[in-house]
C-alpha cells in the first residue's frame, strides 16, 4: 500500500462507504510524512493515542456518503 487512496479503499471494503469517506482520515495520519518519509512516520500517529486524538479532530461518528455513519476510532483502530 502506501499511498493514502489505497488504505480508503482497504477501508471500503472492509467497513462499506466509499473511499471519499475515509481518505481524510488517512491523510490525517500520514501528516507525519513530512516530518520523516520512511516508515518511522508511522510512530506518530498510528497508535491508540492517535486514535483518540482522530475521535477528537474528527468526531466518534463520521457520515458516510451512502448515509452509513461509522465510528472513526473503531475503524482507525485496524487501519
Amino acid at each position: 500500500m502506501g499511498h493514502c487512496y489505497h488504505h480508503a479503499l482497504s477501508s471500503v471494503r472492509k467497513w462499506g462507504g466509499v473511499a471519499e469517506d475515509y481518505l481524510p482520515l488517512h491523510q490525517w495520519f500520514d501528516e507525519s510524512k513530512a516530518i520523516t518519509a520512511d516508515f518511522r512516520h508511522r510512530a506518530l500517529r498510528h497508535h491508540a493515542e492517535g486514535i483518540f486524538m482522530l475521535e477528537r479532530f474528527f468526531g466518534p461518528r463520521s457520515p458516510s456518503r451512502r448515509a452509513v455513519s461509522f465510528r472513526c476510532g473503531l475503524s482507525a483502530s485496524s487501519m
